[in-house]
């Protein structure tokens, strides 16, 4: 099956990609940068491993073009990024060992 380019190689479809993610970010963004992160949640900490203050951004991403432009925005606004990890989706996402162990994975 040939990939369309619309999937980044992953076999996977624009929307498949759409969710909650938490992005962390080096430092503490504070208020002045609301409005590069509009509708977005911001939460300021320290890491308790190295000390570092973080700033957590919490945002509803639609899709994969949508987290591409939301990664190339933190780039340039020469922002650090430390980690993303995308949410669980909801209940269903409970149940995907379920799943799984019934179909012998």
């Amino acid at each position: 099956m040939r990939d369309n380019g619309k999937s980044g190689g992953t076999g996977l479809t624009n929307g498949e990609n759409g969710g909650t993610y938490e992005f962390r970010i080096k430092g503490h963004l504070d208020d002045r940068w609301l409005d590069w992160f509009e509708g977005m949640t911001l939460h300021y900490t320290r890491d308790d491993q190295t000390g570092m203050d973080v700033t957590e951004i919490h945002a509803t991403i639609t899709d994969q073009p949508a987290l591409h432009g939301f990664l190339n925005k933190i780039r340039d606004l020469n922002l650090t990024l430390l980690s993303m990890k995308k949410a669980p989706s909801g209940p269903s996402s409970d149940h995907k060992g379920d799943r799984d162990a019934e179909e012998g994975y």
